[in-house]
């Protein structure tokens, strides 16, 4: 069972390193797009280390995982056509959130079942990931406010004032947390 989880999250951390990649080129807020290259690095290392853990177990990873994962992939983006880049870009953040929410509960099943059959060491890993996660979603949560400000203005141009703020200081991400 270990074996097949931790196939499982290779897989879903190869999906949210390609997901993370293509919202890095939507829009050109440069913020967001370093986040989320930032998310992209983290999902590879993630992989990376799973697949370690994995030949640790002297296990290879499960077949069949990697067509879901692809289906995944192309599905949250068709979704999004016809709209501006904007309201992309606040879109993509709440799909960063979600997945990000979704890999740290992902971790925390590998986590729970992994200490039940006695396997410290990947029970640890999972911990270290699920932390890791949350802290992307957060960081995603952080942008969102101004995103969603900026697509609303730009979408109602002419209907509000436009000189309301909508990238003051205290609502960009000052620090990313790989």
């Amino acid at each position: 069972m270990i074996v097949r989880y931790l196939g499982d999250s290779i897989s879903a951390e190869r999906s949210l390193d390609a997901q993370f990649r293509a919202c890095s080129k939507d829009g050109d807020d440069s913020d967001v797009q370093t986040y989320f290259r930032t998310s992209a690095e983290r999902a590879t290392l993630h992989a990376e280390a799973l697949e370690s853990r994995l030949s640790a177990l002297n296990a290879t990873q499960p077949q069949g995982t990697h067509i879901l994962a692809d289906i995944l992939t192309a599905l949250p983006k068709a979704a999004q056509i016809g709209h501006i880049a904007e309201e992309r870009i606040a879109q993509n953040l709440m799909r960063g959130f979600a997945l990000s929410k979704s890999a740290a509960a992902m971790y925390l099943a590998l986590q729970c079942s992994a200490r039940i059959a006695g396997d410290e060491q990947t029970a640890e890993l999972a911990v270290r990931f699920a932390a890791e996660e949350e802290a992307a979603a957060e960081a995603f949560w952080h942008f969102l406010p101004s995103r969603s400000k900026i697509a609303y203005n730009v979408l109602t141009a002419g209907e509000i004032d436009p000189a309301v703020e909508t990238r003051a200081p205290d609502d960009r991400l000052t620090e990313t947390t790989p």
